[in-house]
C-alpha cells in the first residue's frame, strides 16, 4: 500500500504468538503487524520487537521499532543577493523606475531578436539594481508571522520602521520613537 510517498513495512517476523501480542484483553489478543513510513525512510527502519516482559499498562505490551537516522551533512547555502523587484509596486519607486527604463531602452534597430532581447534585459537589470536596491541573499528567518494577528502584525511593522529610521538618522527623537514602539 502506497500514497502520498508513504509506504506501510511488514513488521511481521515469524515469532512465538505470546511475543507478537501488543494487547491483551478478556481472550482477546491483537499485534501491530505494520509501521508505516515515509517511501524514502524505509531503508531505517530495522527490527520491530515487542517487549512481553515489560508492560506498559495492565493489558498493552511495549512495542519498540529500530529506526536507523541517516546524517546528512548540509553544506553551506550559497548566499545570491538579488534585485528587489517587490518594490516597483510603491509609487515613489515605480515612476522613477519607468522614467528610466524610458529613456535607456533601445528601440527595435537589431537584426537578431536575441541581440535586442540580451541588450534590454542586461538594461533592465542594471536600472533594477539601481533604483530598486539588491538585497542581502540571506533566507529570512522562519516564524510564520502569517499566523500573527493583524494587531501584532501592525506593532511589529511599525517597531521595524522606527528602528530603520533611528539607524538612518541617529537623532535622539528617532531615538525615543524606536524604544517607545518596541513597547
Amino acid at each position: 500500500m502506497t500514497g502520498h510517498r508513504s509506504q506501510v513495512a511488514d513488521m511481521m517476523e515469524r515469532r512465538k504468538p505470546k511475543n507478537l501480542t501488543t494487547y491483551k484483553s478478556g481472550g482477546q489478543d491483537s499485534q501491530i503487524d505494520f509501521v508505516l513510513s515515509r517511501r524514502v525512510h524505509l531503508k531505517e527502519i530495522g527490527n520491530c520487537n515487542i517487549l512481553p516482559r515489560e508492560a506498559v499498562t495492565p493489558q498493552h505490551r511495549l512495542l519498540t521499532v529500530d529506526c536507523y537516522r541517516k546524517r546528512t551533512i548540509r553544506g553551506r547555502q550559497e548566499i545570491i543577493p538579488k534585485i528587489r523587484w517587490w518594490k516597483a509596486r510603491e509609487p515613489e519607486y515605480k515612476d522613477i523606475f519607468i522614467e528610466r527604463i524610458l529613456v535607456e531602452l533601445d528601440t527595435w534597430d537589431y537584426e537578431d531578436v536575441g541581440e535586442w532581447w540580451e541588450r534590454n534585459s542586461s538594461i533592465l537589470k542594471r536600472v533594477g539594481r539601481d533604483v530598486l536596491g539588491m538585497s542581502t541573499g540571506k533566507r529570512p528567518r522562519d516564524k510564520e508571522t502569517c499566523w500573527w494577528s493583524y494587531y501584532v502584525q501592525e506593532k511589529i511593522k511599525i517597531k521595524r520602521k522606527e528602528k530603520k529610521r533611528y539607524e538612518e538618522t541617529g537623532t535622539e527623537e528617532d531615538k525615543e520613537r524606536s524604544r517607545l514602539a518596541k513597547k
